[in-house]
């Protein structure tokens, strides 16, 4: 079955799974994303949608598990992804960005080496990567400004989180373009983090977003070329992460260490304990 444009030797496991996501892909994911194309944006992510059905499958597939799975090394378990990805993109774009990105919670939390963390967030639940904001893009992960433009001021942070006792009050919004942030019940949230000092600091933040004090926006299509996909704001008033609202996960050199490259973009990241505070 292999097709690529490079070549590529599979091996039988390999190829099992690459028939189950092309079985998958075409036999749900396609038909699938058409139909949700012809809803209105607000009808694709009502409780009824078979949007939630595609994410069941992939559940029961075993896919969503794929990246933490114990008995597969990192070399596996990239090659593995991979190919699912390529595969399901094949059926429909916007829904594959949902299934991946429905899994960023679990894989930060087990990148955090926390128990709790990885018990309270799984890859059982649809997640979203909280990261671009209306006035900042991939800039997030650029604290300390060393890719951006010399003397350029990016503006305050859409999004801060501060510390309120053993716990941190996180307030503002994301952008309309975090891919299921109309849908997911928890958040990998990348914000600034105001501890009242003039440095500029940023943390990682792992929010139930099932709690109180998540507001979503509505599913947003405007320039979407992956139309079935349900990105959306997510807006934060007074919510706590922290206690039982959620916890801090950790720096991007612990939890983003898998990136290739990623190291000149760390500094200025805190290491969050459960409450406020910590080092870097």
């Amino acid at each position: 079955m292999i097709d690529f444009a490079l070549p590529v030797q599979l091996d039988d496991t390999e190829l099992a799974v690459q028939e189950a996501a092309r079985r998958f892909a075409g036999e749900v994911l396609r038909p699938v994303g058409a139909a949700l194309d012809k809803l209105p944006a607000g009808e694709m992510i009502q409780e009824q949608s078979p949007l939630f059905d595609v994410h069941r499958q992939y559940r029961d597939l075993g896919f969503a598990g794929m990246r933490l799975a114990g008995d597969l090394t990192p070399a596996q378990k990239a090659r593995l992804v991979c190919l699912i990805g390529y595969e399901l993109g094949r059926g429909d774009v916007g829904l594959a960005l949902s299934l991946g990105a429905a899994n960023f919670p679990a894989m930060v939390a087990a990148n955090s080496g926390r128990r709790e963390l990885m018990e309270q967030f799984t890859s059982d639940q649809i997640g979203c990567w909280g990261i671009t904001e209306p006035d900042h893009g991939s800039d997030e992960l650029d604290v300390r400004a060393v890719a951006s433009q010399t003397g350029q001021n990016r503006g305050r942070a859409n999004c801060i989180a501060r510390p309120d006792g053993n716990s941190i009050v996180i307030n503002g919004q994301k952008s309309s373009w975090v891919s299921n942030g109309t849908i997911a019940e928890t958040a990998a949230l990348f914000c600034a983090y105001d501890d009242g000092s003039d440095e500029a600091a940023h943390g990682v933040f792992l929010v139930d977003l099932k709690e109180k004090g998540r507001q979503p926006g509505q599913a947003n299509r405007q320039a979407r070329p992956a139309r079935p996909e349900p990105g959306g704001n997510i807006f934060r008033r007074g919510a706590h992460s922290g206690g039982q609202y959620g916890r801090a996960a950790g720096t991007l050199r612990e939890l983003c260490q898998y990136h290739p490259g990623a190291g000149q973009f760390l500094h200025g990241y805190h290491f969050l304990g459960s409450g406020a505070g910590g080092v870097r």
